[in-house]
């Protein structure tokens, strides 16, 4: 994904936050600074990968003032329940499919 945005002129940023308190900084996957995007990545769709996800998303999206659209990127369309948890958290989730993303259900064509 970080290629494919790229080229397609984004600015990126991979950043790690120090926290007060905490023993290790927090790691950003990637912040998509073009388009407001908050991006974790997972290589599974299982339960507690998304779970995981979930939160991590919300912690780090509180740290950037909430102002990021959260975005989870799977390899594959999550099952049906876990995608409706992700919209009713207001989590965009993103998929390759070819050479190109898909959000959600809307594929380029």
């Amino acid at each position: 994904m970080r290629d494919h945005l790229l080229a397609a002129g984004h600015e990126l940023s991979r950043c790690t936050l120090k926290m007060a308190g905490e023993p290790h900084p927090l790691a950003v996957d990637l912040v998509d600074l073009s388009s407001g995007r908050l991006v974790v990545a997972r290589g599974t769709t299982s339960r507690p990968a998304l779970q995981e996800a979930i939160g991590e998303l919300l912690d780090l999206g509180g740290l950037f003032g909430d102002t990021l659209t959260k975005t989870l990127l799977v390899p594959k369309p999550p099952d049906s329940d876990l995608t409706g948890l992700l919209s009713r958290l207001g989590i965009a989730w993103l998929w390759p499919r070819g050479a190109d993303f898909c959000e959600g259900t809307r594929c380029p064509a």
